[in-house]
């Protein structure tokens, strides 16, 4: 939590854990996304904002009871980096690390860099490789969670 409100200043608000209420007001967190009215986004806006949140010696605080956190968009980047961790502390520093396309190459394989696929939002295609050693490679997109309503 710490980090991602680190990264919740960093970005002016750009990256924001306490958007929970909006991902439901959507429907991502069900089977059915739905597009809201613009007076529903407006008062679920009234909830969603980093500056409800405090970190005080490993305590949370809301400013706000109806302040909720997702997070959704940072977890995965965290879980990678502590397995890199533990990894290093019992001595491997050669693998890559897979979670779900969050991607970590730890040193290198045999004598070459990981050699990482992206692949392409609208396709099973790879676009292209990056290589990496001691680096991650991460996506976001609006290919994976979309919905179409009246053909949009």
């Amino acid at each position: 939590v710490h980090l991602a409100l680190q990264i919740a200043r960093d970005s002016d608000g750009a990256f924001d854990i306490t958007i929970a209420p909006l991902i439901e007001l959507w429907g991502y967190y069900g089977d059915s996304p739905r597009l809201p009215s613009e007076e529903e986004v407006q008062a679920c806006l009234r909830k969603v904002g980093y500056h409800h949140l405090m970190l005080k010696n490993s305590s949370l605080q809301k400013s706000q009871a109806d302040v909720q956190i997702d997070l959704g968009g940072i977890a995965k980047g965290y879980a990678v980096g502590q397995a890199v961790e533990v990894l290093k502390r019992e001595g491997i520093f050669s693998a890559l690390i897979d979670a779900g396309g969050d991607v970590y190459g730890l040193g290198k394989r045999g004598g070459d860099m990981w050699k990482v696929g992206i692949r392409s939002p609208r396709g099973d295609d790879i676009l292209g490789y990056v290589e990496i050693e001691d680096l991650a490679v991460m996506g976001s997109g609006d290919y994976e969670r979309f919905f179409i309503q009246d053909g949009k």
